[in-house]
């Protein structure tokens, strides 16, 4: 199943995604908090509670307590969560794997080679502080979704 098509699936905007994405990549059990969560997004706190309201009324995601400070709230993936971001990865991976098959060793590295030169114009254009960036460093300034 295509990628886009198990997120449809699921009922799930595009706006949806990328935090999915993100605390897939922070694991268990550590969680994120949601100030942290709008920071790598590069969103305000205000969108981050809103899709997060949505992704738990979904059995997605949940808020639990900091164990380390019962004021602040950490929200992780539920089991159905890391189901779903399960599959979309096999999605992704086949569909990629798939990608580089058809295009051959030359092809991926002319692709590559041209992604990199894309993604140092932004870089250029924009400054460091661009989404396109490779890596870590400061991110943009939050902004409404």
């Amino acid at each position: 199943m295509p990628y886009s098509s198990l997120f449809n699936e699921l009922g799930l905007r595009h706006s949806e995604i990328f935090p999915l994405v993100q605390l897939r990549k922070a694991g268990e059990p550590s969680g994120l908090k949601p100030s942290d969560l709008a920071a790598r997004l590069g969103v305000t706190a205000g969108n981050v509670t809103q899709i997060i309201t949505g992704l738990e009324a979904r059995g997605l995601v949940l808020r639990d307590r900091d164990p380390a400070d019962g004021r602040a709230v950490l929200l992780r993936l539920t089991a159905s969560g890391q189901a779903a971001m399960e599959s979309a990865e096999a999605s992704w991976d086949a569909a990629f794997s798939g990608l580089l098959g058809e295009l051959g060793a030359e092809d991926c590295a002319r692709l590559t080679s041209l992604l990199e030169r894309a993604s140092d114009y932004f870089k250029r254009l924009h400054g460091a502080d661009h989404p396109c960036r490779v890596g870590e460093g400061p991110r943009p300034p939050p902004r409404e979704v």
